[in-house]
């Protein structure tokens, strides 16, 4: 079965956002995604490539490898991996390593700090959902998960919020079980939009502020088990996004 949703698109401004005035803005389309663009990196198994430009304008490559290495993600200076790191069947950790060389990679939120972070009864493990670069930046945000070892379907949900330091391995809680959502960055890093099950908000990265957003019609979708979340794209230059939400029935 296909679900299609018509949608529009809403046009938001971070200044707004902070001012609590949001402006409606409905567009015909969204806006053109750019093509692959540097940095980005190639994984062959084990080794990672990296292609980036470097201070002289040249694009050059550098490599790594790093055992076990899955789904890693780059961050915006393209100097670190990050990844998801299994450590046992339930039980799972934030590791980030150095694009160049064989330094070993480091562990940065282990299990044990997961567990200080949940206290769900019943659960077997812990590790993170939503794991991305707050770009421009060496830190790491993150929302949590629980691993149950029973039968039956647990769909988790990004409801927390969380920064870890990626040179100091400083872990910061930003925002606890259910204030937190999916998190989409603006292009500096500046800002995030967080998407919760009925709350909309946009994050101040820098001074870890909080700007409620009041749209009537926003929410959350209900896909079987689990959620999924309206898109949202930033404009280039940061200065705001489009939100696309369902048509309402008139």
């Amino acid at each position: 079965m296909v679900l299609l949703l018509m949608s529009i698109f809403l046009f938001i401004s971070p200044a707004q956002a902070q001012n609590d005035l949001p402006s409606w803005c409905p567009v015909t389309k969204a806006p053109v995604l750019q093509e692959h663009t540097l940095p980005y990196f190639e994984q062959y198994g084990d080794l990672i490539v990296t292609n980036y430009r470097a201070r002289d304008g040249m694009a050059v490559s550098a490599s790594t490898t790093v055992p076990g290495i899955e789904n890693p993600i780059l961050s915006s200076d393209a100097t670190r991996l990050a990844y998801i790191q299994q450590m046992d069947a339930y039980n799972y950790a934030i590791a980030a390593t150095l694009t160049t060389g064989a330094a070993a990679a480091r562990v940065l939120v282990r299990p044990e700090d997961f567990a200080q972070m949940r206290s769900e009864e019943g659960a077997a493990g812990y590790g993170p959902l939503q794991l991305a670069w707050i770009p421009g930046t060496n830190r790491l945000a993150f929302n949590t998960r629980v691993y149950y070892s029973g039968e039956g379907i647990h769909e988790p949900i990004p409801d927390d919020l969380w920064v870890v330091d990626a040179l100091s391995g400083e872990i910061t809680s930003i925002l606890p079980q259910g204030e937190g959502g999916q998190l989409t960055f603006s292009p500096d890093g500046a800002y995030a939009v967080i998407e919760g099950q009925r709350r909309l908000s946009v994050w101040d990265t820098q001074t870890n502020a909080q700007h409620p957003l009041a749209l009537e019609h926003y929410s959350a979708i209900g896909i079987g088990h689990g959620l999924a979340f309206p898109p949202v794209y930033w404009y280039p230059d940061s200065s705001a996004f489009l939100i696309g939400l369902p048509r309402q029935a008139e």
